[in-house]
């Protein structure tokens, strides 16, 4: 058995052994084989970009103590995931990996049989960061032109996550208009407005801003001025009645 690697166990053999004068005695022989010291596992933290689906990555990990040239692949163990959501709501542990953009634990689960030659395994998780994507957002001015006084309405689009975030508008011309919500109104009779569109952050999404869109300003239209007709006068000496 020299130069054998044995598993853990016990094994006998018997061994011839010669003197000098050429007689031989054979010799029992018992060779115990204990477990190696304890190996330890440790994953390796990584971070993504949450894409709206399960991601798909395959985790990577480092091992120490491993003896006889023996190896651990990523193929031989499974993992496991947990953690919370940017929602607060709790990711429970699982073997599926997340969707939405939160901060995760990964923990290495290797094989049972490693404790057969191996005093024991030390797991070290790592974290699993999910940061939320970028996005954009565009902004639809009211048509042109807004007449003095009148409310129109504005309006945006993001490029990803509507409902994620809250949409607020603002206008860079205050002396000309007014923004509240998404109504617009003209305090100006001419020259332009310009409105400003965000969107805030949200569980899986980033802040955006849109550029700037504008409408232009012009007069209201004619005012027209009735006067009431009054009742006619009788004229008297001293003064006038109505």
């Amino acid at each position: 058995m020299v130069g054998t690697n044995l598993f853990v166990g016990t094994y006998f053999e018997t061994i011839t052994a010669t003197d000098t004068k050429g007689a031989q005695t054979l010799l029992g022989l018992s060779i115990v084989v204990s477990k190696a010291d304890t190996i330890t596992v440790t994953a390796i933290a990584r971070s993504d970009t949450y894409t709206g689906s399960t991601l798909t990555f395959t985790p990577t990990f480092t091992v120490s103590g491993l003896v006889n040239s023996e190896t651990l692949t990523a193929a031989a163990m499974s993992w496991n995931y947990n953690g919370v959501e940017n929602s607060g709501a709790l990711y429970a542990i699982q073997t599926t990996k997340p969707i939405n953009a939160g901060a995760y634990t990964i923990t290495p689960v290797t094989p049972a049989s490693l404790t057969d030659s191996y005093t024991a395994v030390t797991i070290v998780p790592a974290s699993l960061t999910v940061n939320r994507a970028t996005r954009t957002i565009t902004i639809t001015p009211p048509g042109s032109p807004i007449k003095f006084g009148e409310t129109k309405t504005v309006t945006s689009t993001p490029s990803a996550g509507v409902g994620d975030g809250t949409i607020s508008y603002t206008t860079s011309t205050t002396d000309s208009c007014t923004v509240s919500n998404t109504t617009v109104t003209a305090v100006k009779s001419s020259g332009t407005c310009s409105f400003t569109a965000m969107i805030s952050r949200g569980n899986n999404f980033e802040t955006a801003t849109s550029t700037s869109g504008t409408s232009t300003l012009r007069k209201a239209d004619t005012l027209t001025v009735t006067v009431d007709a009054m009742t006619p006068l009788t004229y008297k000496i001293g003064r006038a009645h109505v």
